[in-house]
């Protein structure tokens, strides 16, 4: 139900004109206060705060749905931190979330190439370890340079932070893994539905495009990427539980990473010119895909976290290894 109410909001409200606007600095307003008005940022939040209490499985389809549309607002990470500040209510406005902070010398804290951190209101980051609760608006912000990328270096003086609001920062590190996980593989699922609509309707020599062999070949090893990501990213969204395992967020944010690079080469080169225009929709997914992989570490960092693990888990394999983290 709630799955259904959000696809059909993204559908009239995240269009491509839309994004593109806000990409070009327009205001995010409308359809951020679409999803906040309809009460969605509450999903995650326990009943006593007014929400949904809904479980990570639940949660999947509608995170799935905003890497579909590529969402321009930090819907998915809002309400994760909703739910994350159990203890504290949530201000109005943007909140994304920033896996990485760090603590500099002079008692200040920074976060590098924080997602839509060049338009949140807040950032939820874990800093030691600690849930810190950091106001954007006295941030020090610096772009990443990416045309229509809404990420941000951001830097924080010491005499602006607040007071912690909960000791379960690492619970941020898992989520934001996750969270990407899932939009990689929702954005995914877009570019192959626009790239296999594409090869059946570009006829060359004609026939379709997609009547070629080597086409075809093409386009069944980009389905096999995009529904192993699907599968991946699905793992860290366990019934019942309200939080990722690490390992399971781990593991989902590097099988979807890896295959970011595959997927959007070859829906590119599919296209053909078109394909890399700035009126062809295709982009908007494929840019996306991109900072989505490195957003909270490429696959590098997180192989690298599996397999610190599994180091002290001799005998096992990998994916016993991470079904036991879940169960």
């Amino acid at each position: 139900m709630f799955t259904e109410a959000i696809e059909s909001i993204l559908a009239d409200q995240c269009t491509p004109a839309a994004i593109r606007a806000i990409e070009n600095g327009g205001s995010a307003t409308v359809l951020w206060s679409a999803l906040a008005d309809a009460g969605f940022l509450e999903l995650m939040a326990g009943e006593s705060a007014g929400g949904a209490s809904l479980d990570l499985e639940a949660m999947f389809p509608i995170c799935i749905a905003f890497g579909r549309h590529a969402l321009p607002v930090p819907a998915a990470q809002s309400i994760v931190a909703r739910a994350l500040m159990r203890d504290t209510a949530a201000p109005a406005g943007m909140i994304t979330l920033a896996a990485h902070c760090r603590r500099e010398d002079d008692g200040g804290v920074s976060a590098a190439n924080v997602a839509f951190g060049s338009t949140a209101d807040f950032v939820l980051g874990n800093v030691d370890g600690r849930l810190l609760l950091l106001d954007g608006a006295r941030a020090e912000r610096r772009t990443t340079g990416v045309r229509g990328s809404l990420g941000a270096t951001m830097r924080w003086r010491k005499q602006d932070l607040a007071p912690p609001v909960g000791d379960n920062g690492n619970e941020v590190l898992a989520f934001s893994a996750a969270l990407h996980a899932a939009a990689i593989a929702g954005a995914m699922e877009r570019l192959f539905a626009m790239t296999l609509g594409y090869c059946n309707d570009r006829a060359q020599f004609g026939k379709p495009i997609g009547k070629f062999q080597a086409v075809q070949h093409q386009l069944s090893v980009m389905a096999e990427h995009v529904a192993c990501a699907g599968v991946a990213a699905e793992l860290a969204f366990t019934a019942g539980s309200q939080v990722p395992t690490l390992m399971a967020a781990a593991t989902a944010k590097s099988r979807t990473s890896a295959s970011v690079p595959l997927v959007a080469a070859t829906a590119h080169a599919l296209h053909g010119a078109i394909g890399v225009t700035e009126e062809y929709d295709l982009q908007l997914y494929s840019r996306r895909l991109h900072e989505w992989r490195t957003a909270d570490g490429s696959e590098a960092y997180w192989n690298r976290i599996v397999g610190e693990a599994m180091l002290g888990a001799s005998g096992r394999s990998v994916l016993q290894f991470v079904m036991e983290e879940i169960l």
